[in-house]
């Protein structure tokens, strides 16, 4: 019987170590690949610095025909010495900032029209009345009075004037040049190029000194 058990014994021992040497040999099952971590390559800083120029220079078209002034007064007022107070200097700076133009274009059209002269008074060949620093005509005194201005007054008077001008490029769609013309000679004359060679005389002429 002990012979019995003895063989049983080692039966078992030698199935343990089969078992366990078919273990072995079992072919592990593969791991699962995982995908490599993508790496991102750096922006060129060429290409950086361009998107920074675009965001802070947008490119823009303008339309170099517009007839609007674009004069920007890079200065306080400063009186000038000609012979006009220098109350009435600022307000016709004031007027011209307005408006968007180069004061000095006012003042030259004072001294075209007047001289300066706060009470300048003149009959035209209609028959109507011009008068003041910019010798507004009386055919405008009641499309000034519509606009509440009293060209008879001398601050009125330059008002009056701006206000004309701006009409002129803002309603009629005329360069400044043509307004001045226009101002100068009328409309229908501005049309017809009377008036156009004053217009280019006042712009490109020096200002008159007192």
């Amino acid at each position: 019987m002990n012979n019995n058990r003895a063989a049983r014994h080692i039966a078992l021992c030698m199935a343990g170590i089969s078992l366990a040497l078919a273990m072995l040999v079992i072919p592990a099952a593969p791991k699962e690949q995982q995908s490599p971590t993508p790496v991102l390559e750096p922006i060129p800083v060429e290409s950086i610095v361009g998107i920074v120029e675009i965001i802070e220079n947008p490119t823009s078209k303008t339309d170099s025909a517009s007839s609007t002034p674009t004069y920007t007064h890079e200065k306080a007022f400063e009186s000038l010495n000609i012979s006009l107070p220098v109350n009435l200097q600022e307000h016709t700076w004031n007027e011209a900032q307005r408006i968007g133009i180069d004061p000095e274009i006012l003042y030259k059209l004072m001294w075209r029209e007047s001289g300066y002269q706060v009470d300048a008074w003149c009959i035209d060949s209609n028959g109507y009345e011009s008068v003041g620093l910019c010798q507004i005509n009386g055919m405008a005194f009641s499309w000034c009075e519509d606009r509440g201005i009293d060209p008879r007054t001398p601050e009125g008077n330059i008002t009056a004037a701006a206000e004309l001008i701006q009409y002129y490029i803002n309603e009629r769609g005329c360069s400044l040049e043509e307004a001045l013309a226009a101002y100068g000679a009328g409309e229908t004359g501005m049309r017809s190029g009377k008036g156009m060679e004053a217009a280019r005389k006042l712009l490109k002429g020096d200002l008159p000194e007192s």
